[in-house]
């Protein structure tokens, strides 16, 4: 799907193809009477979403095959990061711990008056 994607032959990338490319079926073969490429495409999908957000979450690129779709889509990562909404919860909690931090930082800096210090960024 990748290379196809990348030498700009989305054209092969149907049901219909795959199946007879990749899978080995027949000219006769019926996409409504065998759903294997549909199958594996969705099995694809959730290996590639499991693997950029655990073991590959520091790669630059996100490789995704989206949804009704069998032509790959290349992301960037930080873009890709916003886009997911477990991403973005946890965006969402680290920037939360970083003004909470800030916080007890200022309310640590305290000076003899009571007033909150300027914290260097």
């Amino acid at each position: 799907m990748c290379e196809q994607t990348l030498l700009d032959q989305a054209e092969n990338l149907t049901e219909q193809k795959i199946g007879q490319r990749i899978f080995g079926r027949s000219a006769e073969y019926s996409p409504a009477d065998d759903s294997i490429v549909r199958v594996q495409a969705r099995q694809l999908r959730m290996r590639l979403a499991e693997y950029f957000r655990d073991e590959g979450r520091d790669e630059q690129t996100v490789i995704e095959i989206p949804k009704g779709s069998y032509v790959a889509v290349f992301r960037d990562a930080t873009i890709a990061a916003t886009q997911d909404p477990e991403a973005q919860a946890i965006l969402q909690q680290q920037r939360e711990g970083v003004e909470f931090g800030e916080k007890v930082l200022r309310h640590i800096a305290k000076d003899q008056t009571g007033e909150a210090k300027r914290l260097p960024k």
